[in-house]
């Protein structure tokens, strides 16, 4: 009988390393997706293209809410453009030639919609 538990125990232990081992290798896999910076580096230049359908600013409420906030505040639109290098990111620009400042609503795929000015 004592026989017996010590298989059964042993078997127990090696289906928890098994699942631990997946656990951290289907991580491991998720982690790397993201991290993989040789895939996708970032360019040390880009061009811009105007973006002559921007669907992303009705789609994201968040894109249009800052857009009409950077309009209200004086700023004046410049356009939509798309980035070559980038392909997922979008942008809108405006200038506020009294302040001479200049403000982006910028559009990731997967990061979403935020802004930047200066």
């Amino acid at each position: 009988m004592g026989a017996f538990l010590q298989v059964i125990g042993g078997v127990f232990i090696f289906l928890v390393f098994i699942a631990v081992g997946l656990y951290l290798w289907f991580k491991w896999n998720q982690v790397g997706k993201y991290l993989s910076v040789k895939e996708n580096p970032t360019p040390s230049q880009i061009h811009l293209i105007p973006d002559v359908s921007p669907d992303w600013i009705e789609e994201k409420d968040a894109a249009d809410k800052a857009i009409s906030e950077f309009e209200s505040l004086g700023f004046t639109a410049v356009g939509p453009f798309k980035i070559k290098e980038m392909p997922p990111v979008r942008l809108f620009s405006f200038v506020h030639t009294q302040a001479q400042m200049m403000a982006v609503v910028y559009n990731h795929e997967a990061a979403g919609v935020w802004c930047s000015g200066e």
